[in-house]
């Protein structure tokens, strides 16, 4: 008897650079003052709140390259969409950062584009017992139709971390209940450019 895998998308975990990662921080420090608030069709009560990155777009657009070519080795075809004439390039959208307050949440939903990406920049918490409480969680179906969960378990030390995933996969982040301190995310999504 042989046991046979079929293939799925999966996504990509990495780490900033510490001179992107302080660059990135900086301006999220000072986003509330200086930069545009962004208004999703997410925004409202319970939900964070969201400002538009400015200055360190460029660089960060930089280090995503790189993902986008870890991405397509290890899951190679999200990109070629079959429905155009000709191959278009990649333009990354604007990224955005997140302001979640104590008992916040961000309910479950999918991006724009054909990547997503989400960088945690400040985890004003330590991993709790509570298997829900400040994590960042995947949902998708199997290949029988069965709903599964990735969770990815959130505390101080994944500050810098960067993960990039397809961005039709649906998740969600939990509310943290355990700290005054606000958690700060930036996200963004890659998609073809056709102009």
């Amino acid at each position: 008897m042989k046991s046979k895998t079929l293939d799925n998308y999966g996504f990509v975990d990495s780490v900033l650079p510490t001179d992107l990662f302080e660059t990135i921080k900086e301006e999220c420090f000072v986003a509330q003052e200086q930069n545009k608030q962004m208004i999703s069709g997410l925004s409202g009560t319970g939900v964070p709140e969201h400002y538009w990155l400015n200055k360190s777009q460029q660089p960060l657009n930089n280090f995503l390259i790189k993902m986008l070519n870890e991405f397509n080795w290890n899951f190679p075809g999200i990109y070629n969409v079959k429905l155009l004439t000709s191959d278009l390039p990649f333009a990354f959208g604007k990224s955005w950062i997140n302001f979640q307050k104590q008992g916040e949440f961000i309910p479950n939903h999918t991006h724009d584009g054909l990547y997503s990406y989400t960088i945690w920049i400040q985890i004003p918490y330590s991993e709790s017992d509570d298997k829900h409480a400040g994590n960042f969680e995947f949902t998708y179906t199997d290949i029988i139709g069965n709903i599964k969960q990735h969770t990815i378990p959130l505390s101080t030390k994944d500050e810098g971390r960067i993960i990039l995933f397809p961005s039709r996969l649906p998740h969600t982040v939990y509310p943290f209940y355990n700290t005054n301190q606000t958690r700060i995310s930036v996200s963004g999504n890659i998609l073809l450019d056709s102009k």
